[in-house]
């Protein structure tokens, strides 16, 4: 503010202009500020950093994003976060009207914040690709594609405004009618599917970049966090998210069939829970967004499959035989970033790294904890260090392999 005064431009301002200078600037401050605390916490001692660069190849690959920086949080809450923060600060640049050539900003800032208490638990973080979703979700324009495949139920609609309307006070009737309630009730029903429609095709992608990885990492944290019948304003009922990540699953045959029996007993639960009833949603406009878009789960499927680029969606049962051989290393806390076979050895797919990292966890690491006789928290932490050296080893190895 003492550099400001001093300028001699600002010093000709009257006393009305000079004011609006100051609160142009002031939020000014307020939005870099925001900016600078992201960017800081997103430096190596407080970021799972072994995932930076994994997953700044998937977005070039998937998403076909060139020239962006990607920046991984913490956060002080339970939950994930995506933020176009190059967005927000060009929007700030050309609000304030600023046309210096060196205030520019060149790449685009993608921030992704994760829960910070969960940092050492890396297996969890495959709930990211939900956030690298929203990023797909706006690069391929899939709201125009999806929105309107909704069609609500006609004749629930019709009953629902008649026995409002029926309901009114006479002295309210000359403005409670039929036209309006329905024109609130269809503004309402639109809003709501908008955004329960963006994050269940945001879970399609997520499975689609990290296979059943995403849906492990779902139940582990969704689970938890939040409850099954829940309908917020801005996502639909885990129940409806845990559904269609179920049919996903389902089509994973060849995966399906080497799982051991307590991860399968650990699927068979949650999908009992999940999916003993039908969605229960709070209000009459919830259920007919909620049924609506229950009805177009294929074309979410279908659409978040073609959205994943040229590289296609990750297929567990494609690389069912490579998991089988990962996950014995990984039982053995041998890093699982790669085989080995008589040709020397043979790098594996990130994302094969995370479900052979999964498959281990919810068989049960008590055989691990057993044979180098640790306490179960150590185990844990071994066990996370291990996916972690994996992460990190696979993206050295591949880095290596492009430099040939």
């Amino acid at each position: 503010m003492k550099a400001l005064k001093a300028d001699p431009d600002f010093q000709s301002l009257k006393h009305e202009e000079a004011e609006q200078h100051i609160l142009r600037y002031s939020w000014l401050y307020s939005q870099l500020y925001v900016a600078a605390s992201i960017i800081e916490r997103s430096d190596v001692p407080h970021t799972v950093v072994e995932l930076v660069q994994p997953l700044k190849r998937l977005m070039q690959l998937q998403c076909g994003l060139k020239n962006f920086e990607l920046l991984l949080h913490p956060l002080p809450i339970l939950n994930y976060s995506f933020y176009h923060l190059g967005n927000d600060l060009s929007k700030v640049k050309d609000q304030l009207a600023i046309t210096d050539s060196k205030v520019a900003f060149t790449k685009q800032l993608i921030t992704v914040g994760f829960p910070g208490l969960e940092m050492g638990r890396l297996l969890v973080h495959s709930i990211i690709a939900h956030e690298l979703g929203h990023c797909l979700y706006v690069e391929g324009k899939l709201e125009k594609k999806l929105l309107q495949l909704v069609k609500p139920d006609k004749q629930k609609l019709d009953t629902l405004v008649r026995e409002l309307v029926a309901r009114a006070p006479t002295a309210l009737s000359e403005y409670i009618t039929e036209v309006e309630i329905r024109s609130t009730f269809t503004r309402q029903i639109n809003f709501l599917a908008k955004l329960w429609v963006k994050e269940l095709t945001c879970d399609a992608i997520g499975y689609c970049l990290f296979g059943p990885a995403y849906l492990f990492a779902a139940l582990d944290f969704l689970t938890v966090a939040y409850t099954f019948d829940d309908d917020l304003h801005t996502h639909p009922p885990n129940r409806m998210r845990f559904r269609l990540l179920y049919k996903m699953l389902d089509k994973e045959t060849g995966f399906l069939n080497i799982l051991d029996p307590q991860v399968k007993s650990f699927l068979d639960s949650w999908r009992a829970i999940t999916g003993s009833q039908e969605p229960r949603f709070t209000n009459p406009i919830s259920d007919l967004t909620g049924s609506a878009i229950l009805n177009i789960y294929d074309h979410i499927i279908n659409t978040a499959t073609s959205a994943v680029g040229s590289a296609g969606p990750y297929s567990a049962s494609e690389n069912a035989t490579e998991l089988q051989q990962l996950v014995k290393r990984a039982e053995a806390l041998i890093p699982p970033n790669e085989l080995i076979e008589k040709e020397g050895s043979r790098e594996v797919k990130f994302q094969s790294v995370l479900n052979a990292g999964w498959l281990v966890y919810l068989k049960g690491l008590e055989a691990i904890q057993e044979k180098f006789k640790w306490e179960p928290w150590e185990c844990k932490t071994k066990f996370n260090a291990t996916v972690a050296r994996a992460v990190e080893l696979n993206e050295i190895q591949r880095r290596w392999r492009e430099i040939q």
